[in-house]
C-alpha cells in the first residue's frame, strides 16, 4: 500500500497488487509443504529407539519418546497442510487479480476519453 498526498491535503491511499509477485510467494509455500513432508518421512525413519533396548535405561524412555514424536509430526503435518492451503489460497488470488486487472483495463480501452493517470 502506497500513501500519496493529494494537493489539498488530506490522505489518499493506493493499494498496488502484483499476481506474479503473489504466485511466488505460494510457490514457496508450496515447496515449504514438500519440506514438510520430507521432514516427517526424516522423521518417521531416524526416530524409532531401538528394540534391542528392552531391560536398559532407554526403555524406561521409550513411551514418552513416542508421545513426543507423535507431537512433532502432528506438528509439521499442521504446518504442512497451513502452507499447502495457503499456496491453493494464494494461487486463487493471483488468478482473480488477473482477470480483474484485465476486465479493467479492457473497460478503460473501450471508453472514448483520455486517461492520463492510468498505466499498465
Amino acid at each position: 500500500m502506497v500513501r500519496d498526498a493529494p494537493e489539498g491535503g488530506g490522505a489518499r491511499y493506493r493499494f498496488d497488487v502484483e499476481p506474479a509477485d503473489i504466485r511466488g510467494y505460494a510457490g514457496q509455500l508450496y515447496r515449504a509443504s514438500e519440506h514438510g513432508e520430507k521432514a516427517i518421512d526424516y522423521l518417521k525413519k531416524y526416530s524409532e529407539l531401538d528394540s534391542g533396548l528392552d531391560g536398559s535405561w532407554l526403555s524406561s524412555v521409550d513411551s514418552e519418546h513416542e508421545k513426543v514424536v507423535k507431537h512433532v509430526e502432528a506438528m509439521l503435518d499442521g504446518l504442512r497442510q497451513v502452507c499447502r492451503w495457503a499456496d491453493a489460497s494464494l494461487t486463487a488470488s493471483a488468478n482473480h487479480y488477473d482477470g480483474t486487472d484485465s476486465g479493467a483495463a479492457e473497460h478503460l480501452a473501450s471508453e472514448d476519453r483520455e486517461l492520463p493517470h492510468y498505466q499498465r
